[in-house]
C-alpha cells in the first residue's frame, strides 16, 4: 500500500533543494533524513545545508544514520564538522579527527579524497604531526643497510619511513599516504617532509588562524567575544540603527537551526511571521545562529552534545523575546518593525540584563544573608523553594512552567508574566534572613554542637538533612510542649508525650502566630511555609498511632533526654 502523505510532508517534497534545505531543521533528524533520501535530488538538498545546519544534523544521529549525509557532503561541510568538533582551544584532538575520516572513506572514499586536497596544507601537517610519532627519510639503499635495524616499521615508498600513535588507525594512515603517493606524488613528498622537519609551534599557529578564520566566517566567535552577550544593555541604549545587508546569489544561505527554536506563540515568533522582505529574513536567522554559538561558546558547554546547542538558541530566542515584549509591547506590527530595525543581540542583552536582575538579587541574599549564617549554605531551603531558588539563581533564571497536559517542565523566562512570576519568589526568599536569625538566636549552641545532638537513626541526622522548615516547626514543638520557643531538638524518649500536643492546627495557629512577632515580611514568610503546613496536615491529620519520628521530617530529635 503506498504511503499516505501528510500536508506538510506533500509541502515539503514539492519544494526545491535549496528551500526545502532551509525547511528541513524544523523536522526531528531522523524525518529529515528519510526526506532527503526520498528524492531523486537528495545531493543538492544535503549540498544546499548551510555548513553550521549540517553539523548539527550529522550530530543528531548516530554514526551509521549519517553515514549518507557525509556521502553526499561537501568538502566545506566535513571541514566544518572537524572545525567544531575536532579542535579544543587551539589543540587539534587528532584521535577524534581519525575517527571522522574513517567515517568518511567508509561513506564516500572519494569524497574523502576531494577533501584531502581541498582542506589547508597547515591542517593537514599538524594532523600528519599528531598522528606519526617518527619520521626517517632514507636516501639510497647503503643508508638502509647501517640503519635497518631503529627505522621505524611502516613505509610506502621505501625511502620514508614512519611509526603511528593510533595503531588501531595505521591501515588509515597507510591508505592516505599510499593513495597519495600513487596519485600526487609531490603533495606525498611535500606532506612528509613538512610532518618531518616543519616547525610545529609555527605551523600549529598559522593553521590554529586559519580554523579560527572558517569560524568567525561562520559567526562562531571565541570566548572572550562571546561573553560579551551577557553585558548589562538598558533601554534608552537601544538604537534602531540596524544594517540589513542584501543576499547576493553567491552568497551562502544563513543557517536556519536558530530560528527552530522560537516559539510560533510567543512576540518573536508572531512577529517574524510579519516579515516578508527575504533579506530581512535571512538577516534575521543569521543573528539567531550568531547567539545561539556565543550563548553555546560564552556558558561553555560542551559543543559534542548537540542538545546543548539547541538549548543555547531556545535561550537565544526567550531573552529576546523577553526584550521585544519590554522594548515594543504586545503590538505585533511594532514588533516587527523592531526586529528590522534593532540588532537581535542588543534585545537579547536587554532582556537577559532585565531577568538577572532577579538572579543578582537572589544570590546577593544567598552570599551575605545565608551562606555566612548557615554551614549548608542554600540546602537549608525546603522544597519546593530551594529548586526554586537554585533555578532563579542561576546566570540565566531558569523558572517552572506549568504544562496543559503534565507536570511542571524548566523553562527560561520568556515574557513579563514570567518575570512577575520570578518576583514572587524572590519576595518570598527575602522574608527567609530574619527567620535564619531568629533560629540562631533562640538556639542556645552552635550549629555544629547541634548536629552532635542529632539523633543519628532520625530522618534529619546532620546539617545537610535540617531545612528551615524543621527549625521552626522543633521551636514551635517546644513552644508548645515548654512554653518557650526554641531550636532544641526534641527528646526522642519523650516523642509519646509531645506527639499528641502537635496537632497541625495547633502547629499552624502557634507558627503563625510566633511570625508575627519576627521582624520582616510576615505574609511572604507564611507563603514560605505554606506547602511545609500542607505536607504537614497530610501526614498527621488523620493518624491513630503514633507517628514514627525515624520518618518525621518535621523536627529534629535527639537520643539523649533533655
Amino acid at each position: 500500500m503506498p504511503k499516505i502523505l501528510s500536508l506538510e510532508e506533500k509541502l515539503l517534497k514539492n519544494l526545491s533543494a535549496p528551500a526545502l534545505a532551509g525547511r528541513l531543521m524544523s523536522l526531528p533528524a531522523p524525518e529529515r533524513l528519510a526526506i532527503i533520501l526520498d528524492r531523486d535530488d537528495a545531493k543538492d538538498v544535503v549540498a544546499a545545508l548551510p555548513e553550521p545546519d549540517f553539523y548539527l544534523f550529522v550530530k543528531e544521529l548516530d554514526l551509521d544514520s549519517a553515514a549518507p549525509l557525509l556521502a553526499m557532503s561537501r568538502p566545506e561541510q566535513f571541514t566544518h564538522l572537524i572545525d567544531v568538533d575536532c579542535w579544543q582551544g587551539d589543540d587539534l584532538l587528532a584521535g577524534k579527527t581519525l575517527a571522522w575520516c574513517e567515517a568518511m572513506i567508509a561513506a564516500n572514499e572519494v569524497k574523502f579524497l576531494n577533501w584531502l586536497y581541498k582542506v589547508d596544507f597547515e591542517f593537514l601537517i599538524i594532523f600528519f604531526k599528531k598522528w606519526l610519532s617518527r619520521v626517517e627519510i632514507i636516501e639510497d639503499e647503503d643508508d638502509y643497510q647501517e640503519e635497518s635495524d631503529i627505522l621505524p616499521r611502516l613505509t610506502i615508498d621505501n625511502q620514508y619511513y614512519f611509526s603511528t600513535r593510533y595503531p588501531i588507525h595505521e591501515a588509515l594512515l597507510k591508505y592516505i599516504l599510499g593513495y597519495l603517493f600513487e596519485n600526487h606524488h609531490g603533495f606525498y613528498v611535500a606532506l612528509l617532509q613538512h610532518t618531518r622537519i616543519g616547525m610545529e609551534a609555527e605551523t600549529t599557529e598559522l593553521a590554529y588562524r586559519f580554523h579560527r578564520g572558517r569560524l568567525a566566517d561562520h559567526a562562531i566567535p571565541d570566548h572572550e567575544e562571546a561573553a560579551g552577550i551577557y553585558q548589562p544593555l538598558l533601554s534608552r541604549q537601544i538604537k534602531p540603527n540596524k544594517t540589513i545587508i542584501p543576499l547576493g546569489e553567491d552568497d551562502a544561505a544563513p543557517p536556519t537551526f536558530a530560528m527552530t527554536m522560537v516559539r510560533k506563540r510567543d512576540l518573536l515568533g508572531a512577529a517574524l511571521a510579519r516579515i516578508d522582505d527575504q533579506n530581512s529574513q535571512a538577516t534575521l536567522r543569521q543573528e539567531m545562529a550568531t547567539l545561539a554559538n556565543k550563548v553555546l561558546i560564552a556558558d561553555r558547554l560542551d559543543t559534542d552534545d548537540p542538545t546543548n546547542l539547541h538549548r543555547a538558541a531556545d535561550k537565544a530566542a526567550a531573552m529576546v523575546n523577553l526584550g521585544l515584549v519590554l522594548f515594543a509591547g504586545d503590538d505585533e506590527t511594532l514588533a516587527a518593525q523592531t526586529l528590522q530595525q534593532v540588532y537581535l543581540e542588543h534585545l537579547f542583552r536587554y532582556g537577559h540584563s532585565t531577568a538577572a536582575t532577579i538572579t543578582n538579587r537572589l544570590n546577593n541574599i544567598i552570599d551575605n544573608d545565608l551562606v555566612p549564617h548557615w554551614p549548608e549554605g542554600i540546602n537549608l531551603l525546603d522544597e519546593p523553594w530551594l529548586e526554586k531558588i537554585d533555578l532563579l539563581s542561576s546566570r540565566t533564571p531558569i523558572i517552572r512552567r506549568p504544562q496543559s497536559n503534565g507536570p511542571t517542565e524548566e523553562d527560561f523566562i520568556r515574557s513579563p508574566s514570567d518575570l512577575d512570576q520570578a518576583q514572587k519568589i524572590l519576595h518570598i526568599f527575602e522574608a527567609l534572613p530574619p527567620l535564619l536569625k531568629e533560629c540562631k538566636q533562640r538556639c542556645r549552641q552552635e550549629w555544629e554542637q547541634l548536629e552532635a545532638d542529632l539523633y543519628r537513626k532520625g530522618y534529619t541526622h546532620s546539617l545537610a538533612d535540617v531545612t528551615l522548615g524543621s527549625l521552626l516547626f522543633t521551636g514551635v514543638a517546644n513552644e508548645i510542649w515548654t512554653g518557650s520557643f526554641e531550636i532544641s531538638p526534641l527528646p526522642l524518649a519523650l516523642w509519646g508525650e509531645i506527639a499528641p500536643l502537635l496537632a497541625p492546627a495547633t502547629m499552624e495557629k502557634t507558627l503563625r502566630a510566633r511570625l508575627r512577632e519576627i521582624p520582616g515580611e510576615t505574609q511572604a514568610a507564611e507563603d514560605y511555609l505554606l506547602p511545609l503546613f500542607t505536607r504537614y496536615h497530610e501526614e498527621m491529620a488523620h493518624r491513630t498511632e503514633l507517628p514514627d519520628p525515624r520518618m518525621m521530617p518535621f523536627f529534629l530529635f535527639s537520643a539523649e533526654e533533655t
